[in-house]
C-alpha cells in the first residue's frame, strides 16, 4: 500500500443504496399485526383467529416475497455524500444533512433540508426525511454516512 493512502481523506463519497430485505420484512410484519388485531376484534373464537391469521400470513408473506424478487431487478440508487453533510441524489438536487439525523443498527434516519441559492439553510425551505435500512448499504458506505452524522452532531451541541 502506498504511503499516500494511509492519511488521505476523500471529500466526497459515492454511496450506493441497494434494495433492502428489512424493508419488506418490516412491512410484512406490520400488515400481519394489523390483520391479527382486526381478527381479534371481529372473531369470537380463538381457533378462528389462529386459522385466519395463519392463512393470511402465508398469503401476505408470499406476496411480499414475490414483490421483493421482482424489485431486485431494478437498479440501485446512488448518492454523493460530502464530509460537510451535503448530499446529492442528482447533480442538480443538493440537500444538507441536518444534525437531527440519527443512526442505529437498523439504519440511518436522515433529516434533509434543501439550501437556498446562496447555500444557507432557512426554516421556510423544503425538508425531507429519509430512512435507509442497514442492509441497503455496504459496511463501508454505512460507516461513512454514520461518520458524517456523528461529525454534524459534534459540531452542533444543541441536538
Amino acid at each position: 500500500m502506498p504511503w499516500c493512502n494511509l492519511f488521505s481523506v476523500a471529500l466526497k463519497f459515492d454511496i450506493e443504496i441497494k434494495l433492502s430485505r428489512y424493508k419488506y420484512i418490516f412491512y410484512d410484519a406490520l400488515i400481519i399485526a394489523f390483520i391479527i388485531l382486526c381478527l381479534v376484534i371481529i372473531c369470537d373464537e380463538v381457533w378462528q383467529i389462529c386459522v385466519y391469521s395463519t392463512l393470511l400470513g402465508i398469503v401476505i408473506t408470499s406476496l411480499v416475497f414475490f414483490r421483493y424478487q421482482h424489485d431486485k431487478n431494478f437498479p440501485s440508487q446512488f448518492l454523493t455524500l460530502g464530509i460537510e453533510g451535503k448530499c446529492y441524489f442528482t447533480p442538480d438536487q443538493g440537500w444538507k444533512i441536518q444534525p437531527s439525523s440519527r443512526f442505529s443498527s437498523l439504519g440511518c434516519w436522515l433529516d434533509l433540508k434543501q439550501p437556498n441559492i446562496h447555500g444557507n439553510i432557512d426554516e421556510s425551505i423544503k425538508t425531507k426525511q429519509l430512512f435507509i435500512f442497514s442492509d441497503s448499504l455496504s459496511s463501508q458506505d454505512r460507516s461513512r454516512l454514520c461518520r458524517v452524522i456523528s461529525r454534524l452532531k459534534s459540531n452542533n451541541p444543541n441536538v
